[in-house]
């Protein structure tokens, strides 16, 4: 009784207004104002699978290299690198994580270069704890919608190609052609070969 009761406190439940894809989220906070990193550590911790934050776009460039992350929430103006153009870097070399951007300083063109460099959300500053919670479950849904495209896409190319392959296989000759006319459901095939 007492291991299944620790059992349930040691799994996130799934938080049904934010989806299911969050309680098996990991997610990187990089924000150099430590109240922030708090803050959001105390909104998506409870409800993510991981968390870690960096202070800046060295430390986030070590632990991106170190471990995988679902997303990336980050902060647009930091000491030494922004946000924007830290972003484009990491795309440059092969990071495809989603990416959301938090600023306090917004414009239209800061916003333009934002999704430019390959920033799916953008979230301005000061913003409440659902709204970063939103853009994070909008994230995970285009995730799992992406992965979940590639494997029909997937499914229905192999499906074409075992076709193909046994349109190979049967031929067009005199005796196979004369074979399957003469099957009862030869009227139903819609296949050039009948």
């Amino acid at each position: 009784m007492q291991g299944e009761a620790a059992r349930k406190l040691s799994v996130p439940e799934r938080d049904p207004e934010f989806g299911p894809w969050l309680a098996q989220a990991s997610i990187l906070i990089v924000d150099d104002e430590p109240g922030m990193r708090h803050f959001l550590v105390r909104t998506l911790g409870p409800r993510c699978k991981q968390i870690e934050v960096a202070a800046d776009t060295e430390e986030a460039s070590r632990k991106l290299d170190a471990h995988h992350f679902d997303v990336v929430i980050l902060d647009n103006i930091m000491p030494g690198k922004n946000g924007v153009d830290w972003l484009a870097e990491q795309r440059a070399i092969g990071f495809y994580a989603d990416a959301i951007l938090m600023t306090a300083f917004a414009d239209l063109d800061t916003a333009i270069q934002a999704l430019r460099a390959g920033a799916v959300d953008f979230v301005l500053k000061p913003f409440r704890s659902n709204q970063i919670l939103n853009a994070v479950a909008r994230c995970l849904d285009r995730i799992r919608l992406q992965r979940e495209n590639f494997v029909l896409r997937y499914e229905l190319k192999a499906t074409s190609d075992h076709i193909l392959l046994r349109d190979r296989l049967i031929g067009t000759s005199g005796p196979s052609a004369r074979c399957a006319t003469r099957s009862p459901g030869w009227r139903r095939c819609r296949h050039p070969f009948f």
